[in-house]
């Protein structure tokens, strides 16, 4: 099929279908990016309102850490607000325009709130030890990149809770705090297996242990996206299969981490590369692992 064929069949030509095209990329970009832009600087306050330093004044320090904690709080706001868009509900003839807007709106500021919830989760459970600001405002490249994993990994559990069809506010609740005990299981497994103790590498502030932990909670939280996602039927086997498949995600990232560091980067070993701070190995590695991690999630 030629384009004219397609255009025939869409009873239009190429000017008014163009046209159609830049008004309806305008009206998206005014009618939601605006209520996104709304809803991003509100969570950036209540963000700020957290910490007991000026943000900015730290970042025009090159303050890298804090760069870290924004950049990655955008990134995972980012990817659970997916799971608000309202591109689904445009084939609902039942809803109109405005009805369209405030559902996204309400659903976005339910997703900032799960996000938050799940941020000080992450800050008192899975570093616990850690003053995490006093560490950010002494540029602790280390604590920034396992809580910028965390949050990354949170933001993939909430659009993967959020999605699917049967569900509500709760059932979304209900999946992200399991999503986040299993971020918190695996943290746990990941410092006993390790030979180095990741939390004194972490509070020295070594970047390559940071980024080492923080890109496989990252690795992890995509896998469990899909754990926690699809249409929900009851609880228990919703409970069932979300245990099922976050068994054989973490079985299945442990060895993906074991085949990178052992075939991968044969060459040196990734505890070496941690204990010596050579964070350009572990930055290739993580990258393998992440990668690898998108495809493991499409089959557990």
């Amino acid at each position: 099929m030629d384009i004219t064929m397609f255009l025939d069949q869409q009873g239009t030509d190429l000017p008014s279908f163009l046209s159609d095209q830049g008004i309806g990329l305008i009206s998206t970009v005014i009618g939601f990016g605006i209520p996104f832009v709304i809803l991003m600087k509100v969570a950036l306050f209540f963000q700020e309102l957290r910490t007991k330093f000026d943000d900015h004044d730290l970042l025009v320090k090159n303050n890298a850490s804090v760069a870290i904690r924004q950049g990655s709080f955008f990134l995972a706001l980012c990817i659970a607000i997916r799971s608000a868009s309202p591109a689904d509900l445009y084939g609902d003839t039942f809803m109109s325009t405005a009805e369209i807007y405030l559902d996204f709106v309400l659903e976005g500021a339910g997703i900032i709130v799960l996000l938050f919830l799940a941020r000080f989760w992450n800050d008192f459970v899975l570093l616990r030890g850690f003053s995490n600001n006093e560490e950010l405002e002494k540029d602790n490249r280390g604590v920034a990149l396992v809580e910028a994993g965390a949050t990354i990994a949170t933001g993939s559990i909430i659009y993967g809770a959020n999605t699917g069809e049967g569900g509500n506010f709760i059932t979304t609740l209900v999946f992200v705090l399991f999503g986040q005990l299993a971020l918190t299981l695996f943290g746990k497994i990941y410092e006993l297996i390790t030979p180095l103790n990741m939390k004194e590498e972490i509070a020295k502030s070594n970047a390559s242990a940071g980024l080492a932990f923080g890109g496989m909670l990252v690795a992890l939280g995509f896998v469990l996206q899909t754990a926690v996602s699809g249409d929900s039927t009851n609880w228990s086997v919703d409970t069932f299969l979300f245990l099922v498949s976050t068994i054989k995600g973490i079985a299945a990232l442990l060895l993906v981490r074991w085949t990178v560091d052992k075939l991968v980067m044969h060459r040196i070993r990734l505890q070496d590369a941690v204990g010596n701070q050579n964070w350009s190995v572990l930055l290739l590695a993580e990258c393998a692992i992440i990668g690898w991690a998108l495809w493991i999630a499409d089959f557990i």
